[in-house]
């Protein structure tokens, strides 16, 4: 009795930290996925002041966009607040687009992490407007995820056209 006790005793010793670790994980994950839906959904509702609160905003912020028609490159919150600013200022009608996340892949170092997805673009006529590839690198500040680093590449800019949400290959 006392050899199956000392048994279940290792056992737990070493299986209940990993799996407490996994649960830990899971949640980090959770909340980092939040932080980027938060971000787009502030976009989407054109309310700057959440869209802001999702950011690390100090001077190391860096923002970087990239497409066909060209890149953008900002660094320090003073620099990318009013550009981003000024897409809320002039905005058109954003909550007939639906932004929809896949592919998630999330690394969490302690109290940084980075986080990738896939965004499909929607308009309201559920066709594809937009294809995107999202980096974010996040800090864990006061206890809650922030972006300190954003990339945006619009991949359907490459792209010929899309037509009814579906991809025509280039022609020669």
């Amino acid at each position: 009795m006392k050899k199956s006790l000392s048994i279940l005793f290792v056992i737990a010793l070493f299986t209940c930290p990993s799996l407490k670790g996994q649960t830990d994980n899971a949640k980090e994950e959770a909340a980092i996925k939040a932080v980027a839906e938060e971000e787009t959904n502030a976009f989407i509702a054109n309310n700057f002041n959440r869209f802001a609160a999702t950011y690390v905003q100090d001077e190391t912020c860096t923002r970087m966009t990239a497409s066909k028609s060209g890149y953008e490159f900002h660094v320090g919150w003073k620099e990318i607040s009013p550009m981003v600013k000024s897409y809320f200022d002039t905005a058109t009608k954003r909550s007939d687009v639906k932004y929809v996340k896949t592919d998630y892949r999330i690394k969490i170092y302690g109290a940084s992490a980075w986080e990738t997805n896939k965004e499909l673009v929607y308009n309201n006529k559920n066709e594809i407007i937009a294809k995107l590839l999202v980096t974010r690198f996040l800090e864990k500040v006061k206890n809650e995820w922030k972006m300190v680093y954003i990339s945006v590449i619009n991949t359907s800019s490459y792209e010929e056209k899309l037509v009814e949400g579906k991809e025509v290959p280039k022609t020669k």
